[in-house]
């Protein structure tokens, strides 16, 4: 069925635009048709900077929406009658989300950063534990520096031939598994470039360990674990904090939603019209039963 329709032009002062544009939208009685200046003498087409800023907001909203893996809650419509929040008011909203969701995000990262460095090190100081070797005794000293790591099996005779006639180089090896070996080697300092060379000839992977950590093996073990439980503890209330700014986001995002929406739909439908400095203009189609 075809809808008869009368045209409309409507000419408001620029501060009832907006109240004019409303109303007329929440009728659902007409159909904007983009004016041109040439049709009215003495108005200018709008270039709405605030449609950009709304858009920036729309998708600051859906990034958060991935980000939270969020479901918002079925949003209220905004009300004729009901006050709209202005752009800042929502900006503000919005970024205050955006700030807690990053800051929650780089807590939590940093920890399980900490927590695999801890996890890491646990085979590695079992190892250590097996060959009587203190984590005190691996770095770089005054004149001697000291790695633990290791290395390719098949690609060790090389190694051992350049190195074990050198007198200021100390040398150890265990064999860890058919295709990889311990390895722990010191020297002087100013053999240690040379060195690393070598080493990187058998694929060596050295050993590193969480800052911070004892001197004494027995010590270092026991301190990984109470810091990987602290760090355990810590991760766990950090989770719990985005599980509820998550529920808190899912009570507002709808309604954010629909008032970010409802100001960029304004805005574009501003860019139908014309403004002089206090009038404003707008033509367009209304149903013959939206009329009366």
């Amino acid at each position: 069925m075809i809808i008869p329709v009368k045209k409309f032009t409507a000419v408001t002062l620029t501060e009832n635009t907006r109240k004019l544009l409303d109303v007329l939208g929440k009728l659902g009685v007409i159909q904007l048709r983009k004016l041109d200046e040439s049709e009215f003498i003495g108005f200018k087409e709008i270039v709405s900077e605030e449609a950009k800023e709304y858009e920036n907001l729309y998708e600051k909203l859906n990034s958060l929406k991935i980000k939270l893996n969020a479901s918002p809650k079925k949003p209220e419509s905004l009300e004729t009658t009901k006050i709209k929040p202005s752009i800042r008011e929502l900006k503000e909203l919005i970024e205050n989300f955006e700030k807690r969701t990053v800051n929650l995000e780089e807590k939590i990262k940093s920890i399980k950063e900490q927590l695999k460095t801890l996890n890491n090190s646990k085979p590695i100081l079992e190892i250590l534990k097996n060959q009587k070797i203190n984590p005190g005794d691996i770095g770089e000293f005054k004149h001697i520096f000291a790695k633990a790591g290791i290395a390719k099996t098949k690609l060790l005779p090389s190694l051992r031939l350049r190195v074990k006639p050198r007198k200021e180089v100390t040398f150890r090896e265990t064999a860890i598994s058919p295709e990889e070996t311990f390895l722990y080697i010191t020297g002087l300092i100013e053999l240690k470039d040379w060195i690393e060379k070598l080493l990187t000839a058998v694929e060596f992977k050295e050993f590193k360990l969480p800052s911070g950590i004892p001197n004494e093996i027995n010590e270092a073990v026991k301190w990984v674990d109470e810091e990987t439980k602290k760090l355990e503890d810590k991760l766990k209330s950090l989770e719990e904090e985005w599980d509820s700014l998550k529920q808190e986001f899912e009570e507002k995002a709808g309604y954010l939603e629909v008032a970010v929406k409802y100001g960029l739909d304004v805005c574009l439908a501003e860019g139908n019209l014309l403004r002089s400095r206090l009038m404003s203009v707008l033509q367009g189609w209304v149903p013959i039963n939206k009329i009366n």
